[in-house]
């Protein structure tokens, strides 16, 4: 354990580092851990997250919580720095180690935890709209989501040209990539809909893994796709007609910032974000379409086109 890179890399950031007594590698993907839980490495043993990831990612995530965060009206984790990885310090593309706190608590439970999300977006969206430091962020509106959507599509296409995956498979992907040609063929008319949507903070990946109740506070991280933009995505959870009430309580929340997102305004703007959720997951998904054995990611893909085209038709039956 003394050895391993994210302990060393801890060691070097402040005199005031405990000794960590244990890590704990998750948020494995594609065979590589980007996370790690250094136990006890705080004096007062509570543990840190040490990220690892490219240098302008590092960058991009510091400044949320060093900048943006603190600036909102919301709980938020703690961040303690960041250091080079000096194992990468000389190659092309050099890694960095993020220090963030441990959200503790536990998992997010919609059935119970939905009004604190609706609370913690309703803050957000009200006090966002208002910061340079949230202006100063990269665009994640409705522009982001073509190109995201163009490049998945290109992802999807590579295997297919190739012959590298079964006739099975193929076709799941080649009637996915049909679907998102499609839904890029009515951009013009999704655009619509964004126009004239408020400019707030966006996270972008809003979903359970991504956020944690500690108390009666709802905390959020993994800020890496985070930027300014219409409430799209973060709002998809509430397309749900079972999350009618929390829609209610965000509309009201809100209107005394942004007097146009009534509930009916709050509703399209879920089913949208929705649609665009499926759209991204599918995007990130196809990344391991290369993988020796593709069939998980095979499966997750059909399930997320399935979703994406029930809320193609809700929106086109809505219009």
């Amino acid at each position: 354990m003394r050895e391993h890179p994210a302990l060393l890399a801890w060691m070097r950031t402040s005199a005031r580092s405990g000794v960590p007594t244990g890590v704990v590698d998750f948020s494995v993907r594609r065979g590589t851990a980007r996370a790690h839980l250094l136990q006890g490495a705080l004096p007062d043993g509570r543990g840190v997250v040490a990220k690892h990831m490219s240098a302008a990612a590092c960058a991009h995530e510091r400044r949320i919580y060093e900048r943006v965060l603190p600036a909102l009206p919301v709980a938020r984790v703690a961040c303690y720095g960041a250091v080079r990885d000096e194992a990468s310090a000389r190659s092309a593309q050099p890694r960095w180690w993020l220090f963030l706190e441990d959200a503790g608590g536990r998992p997010y439970h919609p059935p119970s935890d939905a009004r604190l999300k609706v609370e913690w977006l309703a803050a957000v969206h009200r006090a966002s709209a208002r910061l340079p430091a949230v202006a100063a962020l990269p665009d994640r509106g409705i522009d982001f989501e073509r190109r995201r959507l163009r490049v998945a599509i290109a992802i999807l296409q590579a295997p297919l040209r190739e012959g590298t995956l079964s006739a099975r498979h193929a076709a799941v992907v080649r009637t996915t990539a049909a679907d998102l040609e499609r839904l890029l063929g009515d951009w013009s008319d999704l655009a619509a809909r964004a126009t004239g949507l408020p400019r707030v903070l966006v996270h972008g990946d809003l979903v359970a893994k991504n956020s944690r109740v500690r108390r009666d506070a709802f905390l959020v991280f993994d800020w890496e796709t985070a930027g300014q933009g219409p409430p799209l995505l973060d709002l998809a959870e509430l397309a749900d007609p079972a999350r009618r009430d929390e829609l209610l309580a965000y509309s009201h929340a809100v209107q005394e910032v942004h007097a146009g997102l009534g509930p009916q305004v709050v509703s399209a703007c879920a089913r949208l974000g929705a649609l665009l959720r499926y759209a991204a997951a599918i995007a990130w998904e196809a990344l391991s379409l290369r993988s020796s054995d593709p069939s998980r990611c095979i499966e997750q893909i059909a399930q997320y086109h399935e979703s994406l085209r029930m809320w193609r038709a809700a929106l086109r039956s809505r219009a």
